[in-house]
């Protein structure tokens, strides 16, 4: 590799916006609580006039005490004591749900889609795509190694998709026996403005990943076509039947070299996702705390709204040096 393909891929970055970007990271740890007039009238429920018991619990209610439980990493019965001690500082005579209302509310919990005024927008945007995996339980590789034991260890995935200002847009925990590409239609279903180019790893190529895309996209916005940034595997041929974009990429690749190839089509922007899933795994935990996939769904969908609240209130501008 030449000295002047290394520079380009490894360029330096500032960030400009540093005092209002460390004023935003102070402000995470702010502990101070508030409620609105509109969510206390709305934290009991109104009865449904069904036969049955009532609920007595919102969604609402059961909403807050997730993201508390996620944000503070707390489990499920210190959540019901955090909760109403906050309810108490307050002043305020709500009910708080119990630890099993909690986790039995969690399995059927509906959240509503969150949409950010700046998101609602009529031109294109990039989406980058990956995946990793999220503990559900086992002791940990240095326990294991320590008494010699092999214990079960279970895994979940959480597939991301963001946009080029590193917004979660897209979420999706599966199996951990899921592949990466039979999720790609489920992660575009969940976007609905049109998609400039999508930029995934070498996990994601194949042929049909190609076609899934572009048709899933023309669904929706049948004047666009997607510019898809998947590198090649090793010794990738071109096929008659095979899709365009991929059987370009091979042919670009064999006359100049990957690392070429890398730099024409901005390959390392997708570098992007995998600071979201560190921030991820760093924020809201490695390791998921509820048993239940349904409930591990719910938490995950929660994760990432609070990593997209977080970025809402300030994130760095850097530009190169």
């Amino acid at each position: 590799m030449s000295k002047k393909h290394d520079k380009n891929l490894r360029k330096k970055y500032k960030v400009i916006n540093w005092p209002d970007y460390e004023a935003s990271l102070i402000h995470r740890g702010n502990v101070t609580f508030w409620m609105t007039d509109e969510a206390i009238a709305t934290w009991v429920p109104n009865k449904n006039n069904k036969r049955g018991g009532q609920p007595k619990y919102s969604v609402l209610a059961i909403e807050t005490a997730t993201i508390i439980r996620l944000l503070f990493s707390k489990r499920l019965r210190q959540t019901e004591g955090f909760l109403k001690s906050i309810i108490k500082l307050m002043g305020l005579n709500l009910p708080v749900p119990d630890h099993t209302t909690l986790s039995r509310r969690m399995e059927k919990l509906e959240i509503a889609k969150k949409v950010i005024e700046k998101k609602i927008r009529t031109g294109s945007i990039n989406i980058l795509i990956d995946s990793s995996g999220i503990k559900i339980y086992g002791e940990g590789e240095w326990n294991e190694f320590k008494h010699c034991q092999n214990q079960r260890k279970t895994w979940r995935k959480l597939h991301l998709a963001i946009d080029d200002e590193g917004e979660i847009v897209a979420k999706e925990l599966t199996e951990n026996n899921v592949g990466d590409s039979s999720c790609v239609d489920k992660l575009l279903d969940q976007i609905d403005q049109r998609i400039d180019t999508v930029y995934a790893d070498g996990g994601y190529d194949g042929n049909p990943v190609y076609d899934k895309i572009e048709a899933k996209q023309q669904e929706k916005h049948p004047s666009k076509i997607p510019k898809i940034i998947i590198p090649p595997k090793k010794h990738s041929k071109i096929r008659r039947a095979g899709n365009a974009q991929r059987n370009k990429h091979i042919q670009f690749i064999r006359k100049y070299g990957r690392t070429v190839w890398e730099i024409v089509n901005n390959y390392r922007h997708r570098l992007l996702v995998e600071n979201t899933i560190y921030r991820y795994k760093t924020i809201i935990g490695r390791k998921l705390h509820s048993r239940n996939f349904t409930n591990q769904k719910t938490e995950a969908i929660l994760g990432c709204n609070i990593l997209n609240k977080m970025f809402e209130l300030g994130k760095p501008i850097s530009v190169p040096v």
